[in-house]
């Protein structure tokens, strides 16, 4: 049984490596190396304005009204093991290059 953990050091760690190793800023190499090639146009590290409308809404219970109450998106601070915004339609094709062996 393989064991995973998840570090935020590890992916500074990979983006550091990235950079030094291709010349050119992690967030470049990830648009030009993995999200261009597999069709990924509406995923980000920052969204863009014309992707705000269509990205997810993040709900909480609210125990109070007993309701799904709305809460602002948050944007992580500990890049780049932070948050890759995408559409639910990139989201599916990141999917399906997963399942499908690194293939879109």
């Amino acid at each position: 049984m393989i064991k995973l953990i998840y570090s935020n050091l590890a992916y500074t760690l990979i983006a550091y490596l990235v950079e030094k190793f291709s010349g050119e800023p992690y967030r470049e190499y990830m648009q030009k190396n993995i999200f261009d090639p597999i069709g990924l146009i509406d995923t980000a590290f920052e969204p863009r304005p014309d992707m705000e409308e269509r990205l997810a809404i993040p709900y909480r219970f609210n125990e109070k009204l007993e309701t799904q109450t709305p809460v602002i998106r948050h944007k992580a601070d500990v890049w780049p093991a932070g948050i890759v915004y995408g559409t639910i339609m990139d989201q599916a094709k990141w999917l399906i290059v997963n399942l499908n062996g690194g293939h879109p």
